[in-house]
């Protein structure tokens, strides 16, 4: 009598519930592969480890997705904002990540994208001005 009250019908609770987890675990994992492609697409088109043209395109994909750059037309656009560089690097260039770059916000698995606009390209190298764009963007936006 005790065994029919522990085990109704024949299965332990474990086994129900380990089933349940197994599945749950493989859906997740599932979801965290595959999520993550598109990102690491991105990621890998700006560092520069595709072919220019491959790298223009999902680039201006990725802007596309953005709700402000909807209509926006990558092709039309490199050689429309050339003309608004003093620097030979920036005004000779074919590829979108000379202007545009992302930060990663590890907090919350995003990215944020980032340009460096003519004005504060004049001087500087594009490597070190990723940085000095971000504390621009932040202080003018904590209104300094």
């Amino acid at each position: 009598m005790i065994e029919e009250f522990v085990r109704p019908t024949g299965k332990t609770f474990f086994g129900k519930t380990c089933g349940f987890a197994v599945r749950s675990f493989l859906a997740v994992l599932f979801l965290a592969i595959f999520s993550g492609c598109a990102k690491n697409k991105v990621e890998e088109a700006f560092k520069g480890g595709i072919s220019p043209e491959r790298a223009n395109r999902v680039i201006g994909e990725y802007c596309q997705g953005c709700h402000v750059h909807k209509s926006f037309d990558p092709y039309l656009h490199i050689p429309r904002v050339r003309k608004l560089y003093n620097r030979a690097v920036f005004k000779e260039t074919k590829e979108c990540r000379v202007c545009h770059y992302i930060e990663k916000d590890w907090m919350y698995n995003r990215h944020k994208r980032r340009t460096r606009m003519p004005e504060d390209a004049a001087g500087e190298s594009p490597e070190s001005q990723a940085g000095n764009r971000a504390d621009t963007a932040e202080a003018t936006a904590a209104g300094e």
